[in-house]
């Protein structure tokens, strides 16, 4: 774990260094500091607001409750959360990002950002959040192991009742789209499968890296929540598309 940690804290440093706005949302390349966080406001909308409107709770309730955002680089959705929430944690494996975040975002009061290990909550103790999210982060976890641990943390720091939403990839990295889910099969730090090339079967090995992490598919992931003990599990995809799968469940 500790070969792992030390290497998504440096691949993800360097992408700090490199174009950190990029490399969190990589739909531009040269982002305009402005617009960029805007679109943090337009993800919240899109996927925070909705869990509290169809559990019933009033968003002016969110001014009472803590929320914590896993893998938040330079802050982007913790910021956008903070308008809603009292106070809003951000923690990253990347000192350079959580750098930029600081920095970025200094003049907001209900933030607070922290460095982590990339592989748990350590530090964090139990039954402290309202709400746990995060978006486009265990994508680049190359283990699943990890995953499902920070599956188990966030159970650990949600007070009792609380929710979480939670993103992670839903199909193989590398791997042409298109190809049905019974012709591959994840493992912890690898998967394999079946592609196509000029219709013929090619056989398909890749290991996990922090860019292309480890996926999981519905019944998998969904079946690592029942485990822990979470209630209400929902899966679903992002548009439709596979690539973005999402889990949604409530503490017992």
């Amino acid at each position: 774990m500790e070969e792992i940690s030390q290497k998504m804290k440096k691949d993800w440093s360097d992408r700090a260094k490199e174009n950190a706005y990029h490399w969190v949302d990589s739909s531009k390349k040269d982002w305009d500091k402005s617009e960029y966080y805007k679109g943090g406001v337009s993800e919240v909308e899109e996927y925070v607001l909705p869990i509290f409107k169809k559990g019933a709770i009033k968003i002016d309730a969110l001014s009472k409750m803590r929320a914590l955002d896993i893998g938040c680089g330079t802050g982007r959705l913790s910021v956008a959360m903070a308008k809603y929430f009292g106070k809003v944690d951000g923690v990253d494996v990347s000192e350079d990002m959580i750098d930029i975040a600081k920095r970025d975002n200094k003049d907001i009061s209900n933030v607070d950002f922290h460095i982590n290990n990339g592989v748990d909550l350590s530090g964090i103790k139990n039954d402290v959040y309202d709400f746990v999210f995060s978006f486009i982060v265990f994508q680049h976890i190359p283990k699943r192991s990890i995953i499902k641990n920070y599956i188990k943390e966030i159970y650990r720091v949600l007070k009792p009742g609380s929710y979480m939403q939670v993103q992670v990839r839903g199909y193989p990295g590398y791997l042409a789209s298109g190809v049905p889910a019974y012709q591959y099969k994840g493992f912890d730090s690898f998967y394999m499968g079946v592609s196509r090339k000029k219709s013929l079967p090619v056989p398909v090995f890749h290991r996990y890296d922090t860019l292309f992490g480890a996926f999981f598919k519905d019944g998998e992931i969904s079946d690592v929540a029942s485990k822990i003990g979470y209630r209400n599990i929902e899966t679903f995809y992002t548009a439709g598309n596979s690539r973005y799968l999402w889990i949604r469940a409530v503490k017992r």
